[in-house]
């Protein structure tokens, strides 16, 4: 391929090493690129043009090469933020000092605005004057244009303190900031200065105004090449210009003539090259190609980032077979681009598995490693620390999080998760490190090394003196596993090393600076040192797939490129980061804007098109994605086919479909489970010795998979640490504080409220400690507290103005046997209306009815999905059901004690209330025994047969339906001619997203697929 670096080789091989002129060697001359990566690739082609032994050029980057000639060493953020905080705080006055953890954000905007400032050369004396000593802008009407001085006049007249405005405070604010800047920045520079270090644009003014002032500089080289640049800052043009005054400097850009023809080079990137290539001329004559080409684009839609990756991997495996899965080809001629670098990762898992080989120039992000998040929740860990009762206790959150990281999980066996067990079975909120240090001693199966070292992890260290000798031996610990299982892949341990050498790097400087910090500002500032430094992978960097971002693609040329993530959030990005100087003093003092944003965007994207023969760009297609399209691809599909004949463009839109085949019944999930012997053994058991319950058989109705998880699988649901109460043990410590009502007062006794909050905290702790969970009475659970209350009073209030009744029991259990299958209830509640002998079978309802019908058809309630009120209905029929089987012939009244509806019944301040009987919806066909059709029918068929509306004052009104529905239930869930598979009532069904098993059935997926489309 005919890459530009190829070119420029070629030419000067040709020139130096063949025709030998000016006297010239290869050892001569340095070549200096834009970035590192061209340098590499440059050698590379140099290499392939040579046709004898030699020295490879030298070459640098334009940074390196500054940083040469400066005498000064680059500091890294934290030195710097650690230095520009004393600087500020020599500069502000005491009682205005903030602390330096809130001056780190402050702080690093400041330093990116003086870093541009001072390599576009900016004179920061006029640029951060006050507002007083700019009165008579004639002053400096020599310096700037009027379209500069009316940027100026325009921002100070947004800042005038003199207005009187209701903005007055805002902008004495923004005042008082400005007046700061210029002292900060002079006490900054002199500190670094004096220190022999500098940020990057201080390097280049330091280079341009003190080191080529000099009268003579010594270079060990007599040539120097720049190679490839495009938008210069004013501290570049000044370099370049240096060099070519003394007859040393040689200039080539890559600047194809089609440029002229592409419609958003006409106003911005013209400007540029026009200029670059009419006054830093070329000594050799370097001829771009004038043919009007373009590669041919194809274009792919996908609504999640994930399958971004996906189609990228599809698309380098149509690439290699038709190379002939020639691997070699394919890593010469293909380039995988990175718009949004966080994609990494899942690029690297959608590789094709024969590409052994890959080459990340971007590097990888320290604070995306492994190690980084395990070091994030290690202090979490130290900083959510607290003190109760004499011990140190740990919060449960940062714990589980270390003791499932992947590092802890596979290097000290089972002792991690054990401890998650152990936590989330008893619901440990906190626990001390006493407790967790005896846990370990109980890993009868871990060694006695593994044992003292994860519980070196968990020892407190709160103060940050201690901080950072606890994490360097963390790191030791973590580290030597490592090595020990790879000793010879040094890139398995590369992140453990490069943490720990910045982990030691802060902790000098803090000594340096005797700044101090308290544990978290120290979180804050590792993350902000890990966020900004990639971790380079060893490998040949010329071997393998190349995979970048987009400014490591400059000069690079490649036949196929697959750009991925090419949203305009992306490409041409956001536009400014955050600064201090606003948009018109940026205009006006010549430093970048969004227009040079997009102007340098538009150069790159279109300079890695032109000697491409295919481009593949993946976006985000997502309606609801903040982000569209990038506009390139407008100028693509719209204005370049105006400009370059033969503009091909091909669409596709990619929508992952989850397709759905209804089985049976119930059936009609991706997800089926045939009943086999195994199985059938598990279903015999609730013949046998268990019994099925009313939430089993919920489950069942809800979603037969979930019941074959629950029931048969027995797939016990994440544990997971609740710190306030949830639904379920509300509902139970609700039915034991009435229980414990009833069983110590008597029958319409009014208590006081102080007895309810007595008798609702010890229901609360006993319901706790039943269920293993260690839940106070603070905090949100206060409210919680406060809220069964009420709903006990609810309740008392409404049974005092109900018709005489008399208590028979409470949470009373009853077992049946139907076709064979052993069932078993627990009533919350039984009694007797006094007037008409009729027993009461009550079942407590604390959750809000999704529905105000006041009738279901009974077909609905035995195919409900997750229909809450029908399920309700269900139950207590169940549990009617169950009694009227085991007991009199006293009439049975199933009633639902919805407590929200009962707090309504109590506001319409009725005496002698009346509980309203369930009303059912029945198809005639159900109502005789003598016209009950065969258990194999079809339930739609039922749908269609004539309904009687039936109001429930006796189970017997009902038994015959619900028992033959019941029955039918039964021989489907124990027919091996019927699997188990998904509801299909479930398939836009919002009860999915908390069920414990929607990660096994595939239904996750389905539902976030239901939301693209």
């Amino acid at each position: 391929m005919n890459t530009f670096l190829r070119g420029i080789a070629q030419l000067y091989y040709s020139h130096i090493v063949e025709n030998r002129e000016e006297n010239l060697s290869m050892n001569d001359i340095l070549f200096v690129f834009p970035n590192r990566r061209a340098g590499i690739f440059f050698r590379k082609e140099f290499c392939d043009v040579a046709k004898q032994t030699i020295f490879l050029p030298r070459t640098s980057d334009i940074n390196r090469f500054t940083e040469s000639l400066s005498g000064l060493s680059k500091a890294n953020d934290i030195e710097l933020l650690l230095m520009m905080y004393r600087s500020y705080s020599n500069v502000v006055s005491e009682k205005n000092i903030d602390s330096f953890a809130n001056f780190i954000s402050f702080g690093s905007t400041l330093l990116a605005d003086f870093s541009e400032i001072d390599k576009y050369l900016v004179d920061v004396n006029l640029l951060f004057k006050n507002i007083e000593d700019l009165k008579d802008l004639t002053d400096v009407s020599n310096v700037f244009s009027e379209e500069q001085l009316n940027a100026i006049k325009s921002f100070w007249k947004n800042v005038d303190i003199k207005e009187e405005t209701e903005n007055l405070t805002f902008k004495r604010i923004s005042m008082s900031i400005w007046k700061s800047i210029l002292p900060i920045y002079t006490d900054f520079k002199q500190s670094l200065l004096e220190n022999r270090t500098a940020y990057e644009g201080l390097i280049f003014r330091h280079v341009v105004e003190n080191v080529l002032s000099a009268d003579k500089m010594d270079f060990d080289f007599k040539r120097i090449v720049f190679v490839g640049f495009n938008s210069l800052t004013s501290s570049e043009h000044s370099i370049f210009t240096y060099f070519k005054q003394r007859n040393i400097a040689d200039f080539y850009f890559d600047y194809p003539s089609q440029y002229d023809a592409v419609p958003s080079f006409r106003s911005s990137v013209a400007v540029n090259y026009r200029y670059n290539l009419s006054t830093f001329k070329s000594r050799y004559r370097y001829q771009q190609s004038s043919e009007y080409r373009l590669p041919e684009f194809k274009i792919y839609g996908t609504p999640s980032s994930f399958e971004q990756t996906q189609i990228a991997g599809e698309i380098i495996h149509d690439i290699y077979k038709a190379g002939n899965h020639n691997i070699d080809n394919l890593n010469r001629s293909t380039a995988v681009l990175l718009a949004d670098e966080n994609m990494l990762s899942q690029v690297l898992q959608n590789l094709p598995a024969y590409v052994k080989d890959f080459n990340i120039t971007m590097g990888y992000p320290l604070n995306q490693s492994p190690i980084a998040n395990l070091v994030d929740n290690i202090i979490s860990l130290q900083i959510e620390a607290n003190e109760s009762k004499g011990e140190k206790q740990f919060y449960h959150k940062p714990l589980i999080n270390i003791l499932t990281h992947p590092y802890i999980q596979t290097k000290f066996g089972g002792i991690g998760r054990r401890l998650v067990n152990i936590i989330t079975k008893y619901n440990y909120i906190r626990i001390s490190e006493r407790q967790l240090r005896a846990e370990v001693d109980a890993c009868d199966f871990a060694s006695e090394k593994d044992k003292i070292d994860i519980k070196y992890l968990f020892s407190v260290n709160a103060s940050v003196d201690l901080i950072f000798a606890y994490l360097d031996d963390c790191l030791n610990i973590i580290q030597n596993r490592i090595y020990q299982e790879k000793k010879d892949d040094y890139n398995s341990y590369k992140f453990e090393i490069e943490y720990q050498k910045y982990l030691k790097q802060l902790k000098l400087f803090l000594d340096k600076t005797n700044v101090e910090i308290d544990i978290k500002t120290f979180s804050l500032l590792m993350n902000r040192l890990t966020s900004n430094l990639k971790v380079q992978f060893n490998g040949e960097p010329l071997k393998g797939l190349q995979i970048m971002g987009m400014l490591e693609s400059r000069l690079l040329d490649f036949d196929n490129i697959i750009l991925i993530g090419f949203n305009d959030d992306n490409i041409p990005g956001k536009g400014m980061k955050t600064s201090v100087v606003p948009y018109n003093l940026r205009r006006a003092y010549g430093l970048p804007t969004y227009e040079t944003n997009d102007t340098i965007y538009s150069y790159n994207f279109y300079r890695m098109l032109y000697r491409s023969n295919s481009v593949s760009l993946i976006y985000d297609s997502r309606d609801d994605n903040k982000s569209e399209i990038s506009r390139f691809y407008y100028q693509i599909k719209y204005l370049l086919p105006l400009v370059v004949d033969k503009c091909s463009v091909s669409e596709k839109n990619y929508f992952v479909k989850h397709q759905v085949e209804e089985k049976s019944e119930y059936g009609g999930g991706d997800m089926i489970i045939e009943k086999n012997s195994r199985i059938m053994d598990e279903l015999g058991k609730y013949r046998d010795k268990y019994c099925l319950s009313a939430s089993r058989l919920k489950n069942y109705i809800s979603c037969p998979l979930k019941f074959y998880f629950s029931a048969v699988a027995k797939i016990d649901s994440p544990n997971e640490i609740n710190e306030s109460v949830q639904s379920s043990l509300f509902g139970l410590i609700f039915h034991k504080t009435m229980e414990l009502y009833y069983q110590r007062f008597r029958q319409n006794e009014k208590i006081s409220q102080e007895s309810i909050k007595n008798l609702v905290r010890e229901a609360f702790e006993k319901e706790s400690i039943e269920e293993r969970k260690n839940i106070e009475i603070k905090g949100f659970n206060a409210l919680t507290f406060n809220v069964l209350c009420r709903f006990v009073e609810i309740t008392l209030d409404f049974d005092n103005k109900r018709i005489p009744f008399d208590y028979i029991c409470s949470e009373k259990k009853f077992v049946s046997k139907m076709e064979g299958v052993n069932l078993q209830g627990i009533i919350d509640r039984i009694d007797r209306d006094r007037d008409t002998s009729v027993l009461n079978i009550i079942d407590y309802k604390t959750t809000i009815s999704k529905t105000s019908k006041t009738a279901y058809n009974i077909l609905d309630i035995f195919s409900a999905a997750d229909n809450t009120s029908c399920l309700e209905i269900f139950q207590v029929l169940f549990y009617a059901c169950l009694f009227e089987n085991n007991n009199s012939i006293d009439p049975v009244k199933p009633i639902l004690y919805n407590i929200y509806s009962l707090a309504k019944t109590n506001e319409e301040k009725e005496s002698g209330h009346t509980l309203r009987p369930l009303e059912l919806d029945i198809p005639d066909i159900l109502m005789e025994r003598e016209t009950l059709p065969d258990y194999d029918v079809d339930i739609e068929i039922l749908y269609g047969y004539t309904k009687r509306r039936v109001i429930i004052n006796d189970y017997k009104e009902v038994k015959i339906p619900f028992e033959w529905l019941l029955s039918r239930m039964l021989k489907q869930m124990f027919n091996p001619d019927i699997p188990f598979s998904m509801n299909p009532k479930n398939r836009k069904s919002e009860g999915c997203k908390y069920c414990p098993y929607i990660r096994i059935c595939n239904k996750e997926k389905e539902l976030k697929q239901l939301e693209y489309d």
